[in-house]
């Protein structure tokens, strides 16, 4: 199968999101790739987990930006570079000594100035060449490059929203100004907009026209009152978004508050490119941007050792419409996903020989190598209580819940952590 180099950033990308704001670092994005068909998207995100995320875990404040671009070696194939930005307060010299060496970086002191940290490297995975450079008083730098061998795909003109107007409610500044920047230039007017109330303020002062694209950050702390907006866009032409996070419980719904389409940060460029066709043609069907887009059904694993437990949780995911994987304890959950790594991984806690905990452990320590590809884990368990789920969330669980589960709860949480498209 192929996929896009820019799909395949944007969702290692979006992995990355839901620990930035945990750690409250503001977060830009962008990209700026031309159409790249890639002969399959797994080697190229177990590696780009495994470097941004030892990355980001050096952050203890500040602002985190990654941006992707295509350098021209005037061959067929194509240069990508990856730049990773943080500004602000970086963790001690020694937890960056232990991500070079998790890394394979080696110490240039040639190259260090006063209290700076320069490492070059290799990725084993992509052959990537790999500089991260740490200025602890202000910041980091890294940088990935390296040789696609892969298809330039056909490409068609960048639309051109033609000085529409598109409104972003709730976006913190960093954000905002990535938002800016790539919107404007597919020819789009941006008004950035602290709050609905704000936004519906503006609506009814009557000022300038109305906009052809309306986006709606979700706020962590309290839910946004878009119900007033819908009312007044609902005869309109407008497109109405609803951004989240991987991971955001607005994604266990089948659709987001009422009008809105619900759409995962950051947005790829075929994201970018569907919303600026509408404002050109709203009525003319999108064509596929760039790559071919695969449709296969994601894939979850379901570890139990129960027999009876997969049969019911196998018929529970296939009639969500995923295809399903079944393990009978951690370590053939391990030599599973080594294999074929899943979507999401439902996984008991209590089983012979090496239980759920363990083997979540070991998983994410595979993904963190860049061993096997990046996935959300979800503990099942008879025993739950608060304090196990915290301890599960701490562990590295994404999610854990009570068993037996519900058919809808089950599609619930499902598209909760699977969706990242």
């Amino acid at each position: 199968m192929t996929t896009d180099f820019a799909e395949v950033f944007t969702v290692s990308v979006r992995r990355m999101v839901p620990l930035l704001r945990s750690k409250g670092l503001g977060f830009g994005f962008d990209c700026t790739t031309s159409p790249i068909s890639l002969p399959g998207p797994e080697p190229l995100a177990r590696s780009l987990h495994r470097v941004l995320m030892s990355v980001v875990n050096l952050m203890n404040a500040g602002s985190f930006q990654v941006r992707a671009a295509v350098e021209s070696m005037g061959t067929a194939d194509e240069c990508v570079r990856i730049e990773a930005t943080g500004l602000g307060q970086v963790s001690d010299h020694q937890a960056v000594d232990r991500a070079m060496l998790e890394l394979g970086l080696v110490p240039q002191a040639a190259y260090r100035r006063h209290d700076e940290q320069v490492g070059w490297g290799q990725c084993p995975i992509l052959g990537a060449v790999v500089d991260l450079r740490v200025l602890h008083h202000e910041g980091l730098l890294l940088s990935m490059t390296f040789k696609l061998d892969a298809a330039q795909a056909e490409t068609t003109p960048a639309p051109d929203a033609a000085d529409a107007g598109a409104w972003v409610v709730n976006a913190d500044s960093f954000l905002a100004r990535a938002w800016s920047k790539r919107f404007r230039r597919l020819g789009w007017l941006v008004s950035l907009f602290d709050s609905c109330g704000l936004a519906v303020d503006h609506l009814r002062s009557r000022q300038g026209p109305l906009p052809g694209l309306l986006i709606v950050v979700e706020d962590g702390m309290a839910k946004p009152d878009t119900a007033v907006l819908l009312s007044i866009l609902r005869q309109e032409q407008t497109r109405l978004i609803y951004a989240v996070v991987a991971g955001s419980c607005e994604l266990e719904r089948a659709q987001g508050p009422p009008g809105f389409e619900v759409r995962v940060l950051p947005f790829s460029p075929h994201d970018m490119q569907q919303f600026t066709s509408s404002a050109a043609a709203p009525r003319v069907a999108l064509q596929p941007w760039g790559g071919q887009q695969v449709e296969l059904p994601p894939l979850i694993l379901i570890v139990d050792d129960v027999p009876s437990n997969l049969l019911v949780g196998r018929a529970m995911v296939e009639a969500q419409g995923y295809g399903v994987h079944t393990a009978a304890d951690g370590f053939d959950a391990i030599a599973s996903c080594r294999e074929c790594a899943p979507a999401a991984v439902l996984m008991d806690l209590q089983m012979p020989g090496l239980d759920g905990r363990k083997a979540c452990a070991a998983l994410r320590e595979l993904q963190r190598e860049g061993a096997i590809a990046p996935f959300s884990i979800i503990a099942l368990t008879a025993a739950w209580s608060a304090e196990l789920r915290t301890q599960c969330v701490q562990e590295g669980f994404d999610e854990c819940l009570s068993k037996p589960i519900g058919l809808q709860a089950m599609g619930r949480v499902l598209r909760r952590f699977v969706t990242l498209h």
